[in-house]
């Protein structure tokens, strides 16, 4: 039931089990963790969380593990940090990267002994976007570049995946 976000789904993917798995991992006795989402607008918060004015979807995963004392809260998004014997330092990095590359934020809340809230939160994509299904482009994005082939050229699609393939064939007819 939210509205439409441009977002790349197998990095989302990643995103979510990476955060989920830290989760997992505040909990090594068990316990609760807890996925929601919410519509951020104007109005709820948007400047409390220092986001351009604008609609939002937030995507919430609460622990209620362990926690992070401050200082280890502050570094949690640097590469390679990690306070994992087996971790690699890249999880929180690589979803920090991925919403900020969604021109979204990502924030997180930790409290040692109370749990660690990780909010990813995204823009919403504009009524062309959500259509199309693909980012909104300028008309400068859909010229035809000096040398193109024009309609009446004939493009060769060579793929070895069928799906791929018929994905690529569509698009390039839409174009």
């Amino acid at each position: 039931g939210l509205p439409s976000c441009t977002l790349d789904p197998t990095h989302m993917e990643m995103a979510l089990l990476n955060v989920l798995i830290n989760a997992r991992d505040a909990l090594p006795d068990g316990g609760r963790v807890t996925i929601a989402t919410a519509i951020m607008t104007e109005g709820n918060r948007t400047a409390a969380h220092h986001l351009p004015p604008g609609p939002y979807v937030m995507l919430c995963v609460i622990d209620e593990g362990e926690g992070m004392p401050a200082e280890v809260l502050q570094r949690a998004t640097e590469p390679f940090f990690t306070t994992k014997g087996m971790g690699t330092g890249l999880g929180l990095a690589m979803v920090h990267g991925f919403v900020q590359q969604s021109q979204g934020r990502l924030e997180i809340d930790s409290k040692p002994g109370k749990g660690t809230a990780v909010r990813m939160i995204f823009p919403l994509a504009s009524e062309r976007e959500a259509a199309r299904g693909e980012p909104e482009r300028s008309e400068k994005d859909l010229e035809a570049p000096e040398g193109a082939p024009s309609a009446t050229q004939t493009i060769l699609l060579a793929e070895d995946s069928e799906d791929v393939r018929q994905v690529a064939a569509n698009y390039l007819r839409s174009l």
